[in-house]
């Protein structure tokens, strides 16, 4: 039998109008009556009725969070963070994929719509998705763009200041000549905008990019699919870098082969920093320093701001950046030996 508020108020002898203020944790019920409520309602083992619920108050109570089935990558952390905003916010995550064609395709959200109850979504897709957007729009439903760089409804990490906090730790050590890898080939803003912020610190510390990245510039266009190549010669040079600055965990790696390959130290002859969504030491046990992507505390902000836009979703809000922290150390930089 589904117990409802009249039963566990029966059971009581008080009102139904109490039992459901107390239910909400609506201060004005006394503290006594209130647990009186609550353990009444466990015992009996009342549930909420999520469909009433929803026709009060015009909302399902649920987020959604759309992927793209292959362009899009959810780290750990990143769903970790998603699944506490909700939770802060007593809110449901339902997860769903979408390819590339169902992205393109007019009829598809309206078909997800028909079963996905959702007050809003929070959309992780690095594909092209301008078409994907404009039916988002049509449907004039709430959305969140995850680690998107858009000026409106977007959450996303503060790539140049990471490029800067990169850079500096370099230039603390005392190293003069940097490089940065990024050997996947990539449109992601974040490969660009963390050469922006390096290349910002090299000239506040006196120093021109050609002085410092010239010739050490390891970019998507240079390489071939493996990226050794690349970085063996990069590495072979007179004036090769004694630092390296790896847009990621596989760049790193690769970096670490190569010197290895070609007998340099790590981090006496190379020191090495890399981005990554988690300390790189914790995931293949190599002792590189890393510089943790903020998703955690990213995917907390996309869930608050997803449900901000549900409560009012005629208007837009302004995008935010979540900013980096320090650079965890495992012991892969030190002073250079080569001046």
């Amino acid at each position: 039998m589904t117990v409802t508020l009249n039963n566990i108020a029966t059971e009581l002898g008080v009102s139904h109008m109490t039992v459901s203020r107390a239910l909400k944790g609506d201060p004005a019920v006394a503290e006594k009556t209130r647990n009186r409520v609550l353990d009444t309602a466990l015992k009996m083992g009342y549930r909420p009725n999520a469909s009433a619920r929803s026709m009060r108050s015009g909302q399902f109570g649920t987020l959604g969070l759309l992927a793209g089935s292959i362009t899009s990558y959810l780290p750990g952390m990143l769903m970790r963070g998603i699944r506490d905003g909700c939770e802060k916010l007593d809110l449901h995550l339902q997860i769903d994929s979408i390819t590339q064609e169902q992205a393109d395709d007019s009829s598809y959200l309206p078909r997800f719509l028909q079963y996905a109850c959702v007050d809003g979504l929070m959309v992780s897709y690095t594909g092209p998705n301008a078409a994907l957007a404009n039916h988002i729009q049509q449907q004039r439903l709430p959305a969140v763009w995850i680690n998107d760089r858009q000026t409106h409804n977007a959450v996303y990490p503060d790539e140049i200041q990471g490029g800067k906090i990169a850079a500096e730790h370099f230039i603390n050590h005392g190293h003069r000549r940097v490089g940065y890898a990024a050997l996947n080939l990539t449109d992601h803003f974040s490969t660009n905008d963390r050469l922006a912020g390096i290349n910002q610190t090299l000239t506040a510390s006196g120093l021109s990019e050609a002085q410092r990245l010239d010739g050490h510039l390891a970019s998507g266009s240079e390489i071939d699919q493996s990226g050794m190549p690349v970085l063996l010669r990069m590495l072979q040079r007179p004036d090769r870098p004694t630092a390296l600055i790896c847009r990621g965990q596989a760049d790193a790696t690769c970096a670490y082969a190569a010197a290895m390959q070609l007998g340099l130290r790590v981090p006496e002859d190379l020191s090495i920093v890399a981005f990554s969504d988690k300390p790189i030491l914790d995931v293949c046990a190599l002792p590189i320093d890393t510089l943790v992507i903020p998703f955690r505390t990213l995917g907390e902000k996309v869930a608050t701001m997803t449900h901000q836009l549900t409560q009012d979703p005629s208007h837009q809000v302004a995008s935010e950046t979540i900013a980096y922290g320090k650079i965890e150390s495992a012991g892969s930089t030190t002073q250079p030996t080569l001046s």
